[in-house]
C-alpha cells in the first residue's frame, strides 16, 4: 500500500466500527527509536495499564489465520502457546476463557484476549500496547480498535541507523535508513491528518527533558502527569557492533547515548542516510552535516546497496509469501 495513503485509509467513515469497550493505547515508530523506552517509563502510571512485553502475536495471528479467524481452536493454541504472553497469565485458563467466548473473527480474539488479561478489577485503566511492527499495519489496528489512540515516537536518523545497525549487523546503511524513512513517513502523516489520535515524541526530547515529553504524553491521554513516571526500570538487551549482545537494566537516562552514533557511523554512512532521508529529516528540523566523501565512491557504494537492498526486498517479500502459504495450506 503507497504510504501516502495510509492515513486516509486508516480513518475512512465507511469502515465498519465495532462497540469494543477498548479505547487502548498504540505505541508505534521505527524499530530501534526508543519505544520500549516510553513504555517503561508510562507503566510506572497507575492509570494505565501497559502489556509487559510486545504483543507480537497480534499481528502473528491476522497473518496465520486471518481477518475471519480461519481454524479458531488452532488460533488459540498458537495464542496461550505464544511466548510473549505475561509470565504471570495462567495459560490454561485462558484456553478455557477463550474456547467459552463468542469468537468469531481476529477482533473477536484479540479483544477476549484482552479483557481476559486487564481483569474487572483494572477496566478503569487504560491499555498500552507497544510493538514496532504496529507501524505497518495501522489499517489493521484500527479495524481492530477504531477508538484507539497512537503514539509515534521518533528517533534522529543517525542515532537509529547505528542502532539498527547494532542491532542487525548484517543489515546495510541503505537498509536501514530506508526503515527509517518509511516508518516516520507513516506516523507523521498520521499524526499531521489526525493530531488528535496520533502523538509525536522524539526520543531525544524524551532523554533531555523527560517530565517536558511526559507532561505532553499525559495531556494527551487525559491523565494527570505524576512524578513517578521518572522513576522507573528498563531492562533491554543492550546490542554493540563490539561485544556480543547483553542483557542491561537500566533506572535513568543517558544523554550521551545520544551522541554513540559518532563512533560507528563514518562520514560516508551519514551521507548514505542524508541521501535517503534528507526530506524526512526536515519535518523536524534535525541538521544535515553533509560530510565531505570521495563523490565517484559515494555513488558507486550508493548504487551497490540500492541493488543489494531492492534484491534483498523482494527476495523477503517472495519467502514471507511462501511461508505464509505453507502454514495456511498445513492448517
Amino acid at each position: 500500500m503507497p504510504l501516502d495513503k495510509v492515513a486516509v485509509l486508516l480513518f475512512m467513515p465507511e469502515k465498519a466500527i465495532n462497540n469494543s469497550p477498548f479505547r487502548p493505547v498504540f505505541i508505534f515508530g521505527c524499530r530501534r527509536s526508543g519505544t520500549t523506552l516510553l513504555r517503561s517509563m508510562l507503566e510506572q502510571h497507575p492509570e494505565l495499564l501497559v502489556h509487559p512485553k510486545e504483543p507480537q502475536f497480534i499481528l502473528t495471528l491476522l497473518s496465520h489465520f486471518g481477518f475471519t479467524l480461519h481454524h479458531k481452536q488452532k488460533a488459540i493454541i498458537e495464542l496461550i502457546q505464544h511466548p510473549y504472553l505475561p509470565e504471570n497469565i495462567d495459560r490454561e485458563a485462558l484456553a478455557t476463557f477463550l474456547a467459552d467466548s463468542n469468537i468469531q473473527t481476529w477482533p473477536d480474539l484479540i479483544r477476549a484476549y484482552l479483557a481476559y488479561w486487564r481483569k474487572d478489577a483494572e477496566a478503569h485503566r487504560q491499555i498500552v500496547l507497544k510493538d514496532p511492527a504496529f507501524t505497518f499495519h495501522l489499517p489493521s489496528l484500527d479495524q481492530l480498535f477504531p477508538e484507539a489512540r497512537y503514539i509515534h515516537v521518533v528517533r534522529h536518523p543517525y542515532g537509529n541507523v547505528s542502532s539498527q545497525r547494532a542491532r542487525w549487523q548484517d543489515a546495510s546503511v541503505w537498509e536501514c535508513a530506508v526503515w527509517w524513512k518509511d516508518a516516520v513517513t507513516i506516523g507523521h502523516r498520521l499524526a499531521q491528518a489526525q493530531p488528535e489520535r496520533c502523538l509525536e515524541v522524539e526520543y531525544r526530547a524524551l532523554v533531555l527533558n523527560p517530565e517536558e515529553s511526559l507532561q505532553q504524553v499525559c495531556q494527551f491521554l487525559e491523565i494527570p502527569f505524576t512524578e513517578k513516571l521518572l522513576d522507573f526500570t528498563l531492562e533491554t538487551i543492550s546490542f554493540s557492533p563490539e561485544k556480543p549482545p547483553e542483557a542491561k537494566r537500566f533506572t535513568g537516562l543517558d544523554p550521551e547515548r545520544l551522541e554513540r552514533w559518532r563512533k560507528y557511523l563514518t562520514p560516508m554512512d551519514i551521507r548514505l542516510v542524508e541521501h535517503c532521508c534528507k526530506q524526512e529529516m526536515r519535518w523536524w528540523d534535525y541538521e544535515i552535516l553533509k560530510p565531505t566523501v570521495d563523490e565517484q565512491a559515494f555513488r558507486q557504494r550508493l548504487w551497490q546497496e540500492r541493488v543489494h537492498y531492492m534484491l534483498l526486498r523482494g527476495a523477503r517479500f517472495v519467502k514471507q509469501k511462501v511461508r505464509q502459504l505453507k502454514y495456511r495450506v498445513n492448517l
